[in-house]
């Protein structure tokens, strides 16, 4: 607030699962005129709790969470009497063994037509999977990865247009 400018500030994190206590993280910071101040943060791949303490004052905690990121891919394949659509995707950062919801978008709802469960291998920060569907009807389809502990947050694809044979 006004009247402390210059006043040291240090940012300090605490990663999931918030056991290991808060650390330092980078560079104290001096407050500007206001007693404003800002810190950047890059890289973080987990959710974390973070605070600001200022002599013997600390702030609240905020929790910035993260999202998986979710890429998806629908071919069709099969018959025109058995048709089926091949879904394949990623997520990133790696969510080993997440469980995979495939949603069809009816009307205004999506509902879920069917699932898998990520692949256990880490490959480059990114984790694959991929299923074979038997699917009645085209439409717009999505996928909702479902993080198996509390590191990330839930993260759906973009929508995915697959049109059958």
């Amino acid at each position: 607030g006004t009247g402390s400018a210059g006043a040291v500030v240090q940012l300090q994190q605490n990663t999931f699962p918030y056991t290991g206590g808060f650390v330092d993280y980078g560079n104290p910071e001096l407050t500007l005129a206001t007693g404003a101040f800002t810190f950047n943060v890059i890289g973080e791949t987990a959710n974390t709790q973070f605070r600001v303490v200022s002599g013997n004052v600390v702030s609240g905690i905020v929790t910035v969470q993260m999202m998986l990121s979710v890429t998806l891919a629908g071919e069709a394949s099969g018959s025109h009497q058995h048709p089926k659509v091949r879904f394949s995707g990623a997520i990133t950062p790696a969510e080993p063994g997440a469980r995979i919801a495939f949603e069809r978008l009816v009307g205004t709802a999506w509902r879920v037509v069917g699932g898998t469960v990520a692949s256990a291998k880490t490959v480059n920060g990114t984790v694959a999977f991929a299923t074979t569907l038997r699917i009645r009807s085209g439409g717009t389809f999505r996928a909702l990865a479902l993080p198996v502990e509390g590191a990330h947050n839930a993260g759906y694809s973009g929508p995915v247009v697959v049109h059958l044979r």
